[in-house]
């Protein structure tokens, strides 16, 4: 119960992230894409969790109180921003940008909608997997939970004497989200969903760029019309082979563990994502 409450703040940072980015782009009259939304939260939320680390380290208190109470702080920030936007708003309507992009479920034909199914299962089953067992993984044994261990130990995450000097070598911020989960919960429970939730995140990344490339595409070969069909079995298909590669964006057996190997890709998709808009 006590890592339940705990594990909470950085939850509502999260949601609160979200709620922030959605308010600005309404401000702005921009029709933005849940999805884009969701990707420009998950930036923002990595910002406030490195900033979070760095002052709890600063201050030679990395742990479970000191990262509640910055959370918190955090939380009521990040809320209060984005109350203040939604007032300042008012009752405004975004109306600048066209409403392309928007898919509705129905528009999938019956072939996409399968498709849409088995990636949707095979998420959820990755999702209990990484729940539900342990880390295994070699690599993450030997420096990735090694490294996270050191720093709670020491209070900071500062550079320590090793051996095994992959534990400093590699980038921290994977280490910086395991560490938070790990404090807070109280053990290595959640570890391995920070994977997941850059695997999750990747496909909803990918499935944007699909749908945004198909309807450039088309526009260039059939200026006609739009073909909602078209559209949705190109996401559909994406969101698949992207959830099933053995090694790639969302790397299964990756995907379940405490690794580092996919935690990045969501930002790189994020670099794709604007190139895409931009053209």
């Amino acid at each position: 119960m006590l890592g339940l409450i705990c594990i909470l703040p950085l939850l509502i940072g999260w949601v609160g992230c979200f709620w922030l980015v959605r308010e600005l782009a309404r401000l702005r009259h921009i029709e933005m894409d849940w999805r884009i939304a969701w990707m420009f939260a998950c930036l923002g939320f990595g910002l406030v969790l490195t900033l979070i680390v760095e002052i709890s380290s600063l201050a030679n208190a990395l742990s479970r109180p000191m990262l509640a109470i910055l959370w918190t702080g955090s939380d009521v920030i990040i809320l209060w921003g984005a109350f203040r936007l939604r007032k300042c708003a008012g009752t405004a309507t975004a109306q600048s940008e066209p409403v392309e992009s928007r898919l509705s479920f129905r528009d999938f034909p019956l072939d996409a909608k399968l498709l849409l199914a088995a990636t949707t299962f095979i998420v959820l089953f990755l999702f209990f997997v990484a729940l539900l067992t342990p880390t295994t993984n070699i690599d993450s044994l030997s420096y990735h939970l090694a490294r996270m261990a050191h720093w709670i130990q020491q209070s900071n995450v500062n550079h320590y004497a090793t051996d095994d000097l992959r534990q400093l070598e590699f980038g921290p911020w994977s280490s910086f989200v395991m560490t938070n989960l790990f404090l807070l919960w109280g053990n290595d429970r959640l570890l391995n969903l920070a994977q997941w939730f850059a695997m999750f995140s990747s496909l909803i990344v990918l499935s944007w760029m699909a749908q945004r490339l198909s309807i450039l595409l088309r526009a260039d070969t059939d200026p006609s019309g739009r073909n909602a069909a078209g559209e949705a079995r190109t996401v559909a298909f994406t969101c698949l082979v992207a959830a099933t590669l053995p090694i790639g964006q969302s790397r299964i057996p990756a995907c379940v563990s405490a690794s580092r190997s996919g935690i990045f890709r969501p930002a790189r998709s994020a670099c794709w994502k604007i190139r895409v808009a931009a053209a």
